[in-house]
This record gives structure tokens, C-alpha cells and sequence, in this order.
């Protein structure tokens, strides 16, 4: 019977690949930080506002501007390297969370919340 389970190629074959440690670990670690910037942005305007229809809607925008633009990025990394694309990626991306955070803690226009939420989203590296 070849489709027993002990016939098949598994995580352990695969983790035995040269390289894969080098390319899982970071790729892990990277990815974490998307779901918890989405909450967090849900309990800052939250916080801010006392609105979860608004806390959601300016965390939703980060999200559909994240979606848009990571295709883009991609494209990019591939183009002219990850390195080229991450460092300035991730210098923008530190400016967009702050200026957000900066704005809801001083009770900033509803307006400037969505207009930071798109830097904010579309630049997660």
C-alpha cells in the first residue's frame, strides 16, 4: 500500500532540508507581529474614542492597505532584493505606528486616525 501514512513526505523531511531552519525561524517571527498589530490598534482607538465600530473600522483600513500593497512589496523584494525593500520598509512602518499612536493618544480627528492607518498598514514589512 503505498499511501500509508509512514509512505508519505513529512514536516520531518522537510525541516531536514538544507536552509530551512534559516527560512522558517525568521519567516515565524516575522509574521507575528500582523495580528497583534491589528488588536492593538483595536484597543488604542478603542481606548481613545470609547467606539469599537471606529477602533474596528480604523483597524480594518490598516488591514485592506496591508492586503493592497504587501503583492507590491513582494515585487519589490523580488526585484531588488529584501533587503532593499525590509530596511525602509520597516523605518516607515516604525514612523506610520508612531504618528497613529501619537494621534489617538491626543485625541486626534477621526480623519487623521484613517489617513495614519494607511502608512500604517501598508507598510508592515
Amino acid at each position: 500500500m503505498a499511501d500509508t501514512v509512514t509512505d508519505r513526505p513529512g514536516y520531518g523531511q522537510l525541516l531536514r532540508t538544507p536552509g530551512a531552519w534559516t527560512f522558517l525561524l525568521p519567516g515565524f517571527a516575522a509574521r507575528q507581529p500582523f495580528a497583534m498589530l491589528t488588536i492593538g490598534i483595536v484597543l488604542l482607538v478603542q481606548h481613545t474614542t470609547g467606539s469599537y465600530g471606529t477602533a474596528g473600522a480604523v483597524a480594518a483600513v490598516a488591514g485592506v492597505s496591508m492586503a493592497l500593497v504587501a503583492p507590491q512589496g513582494g515585487k519589490l523584494a523580488d526585484r531588488f532584493g529584501q533587503r532593499a525593500v525590509l530596511l525602509p520598509g520597516v523605518l516607515l512602518h516604525t514612523a506610520s505606528v508612531g504618528a497613529l499612536t501619537a494621534l489617538a493618544l491626543a485625541d486626534a480627528p477621526l480623519w487623521a486616525l484613517f489617513a495614519a492607518a494607511v502608512p500604517t498598514g501598508a507598510s508592515v514589512p
